[in-house]
């Protein structure tokens, strides 16, 4: 799992508002969204994961 306790918490660098809700489309389109609205590779909850600079997808599918 790429995502930590520490993100959870809010540490980290943040993305802009635009970055996220791109990533956010993407993940929301995603075969691998749960119904819970979290990624099945990496168990991580979305609406949280897409927030920070240092994350990216494990499928590869963000464009940033």
């Amino acid at each position: 799992m790429s995502y930590n306790i520490w993100h959870i918490m809010g540490m980290g660098e943040k993305v802009s508002e635009e970055i996220r809700n791109r990533r956010l489309a993407v993940c929301k389109e995603c075969n691998y969204l749960t119904n819970q609205g979290k990624c099945h590779l990496c168990s991580c909850p979305v609406e949280k994961k897409t927030r920070f600079a240092n994350q990216k997808c494990d499928a590869g599918l963000w464009p940033v």
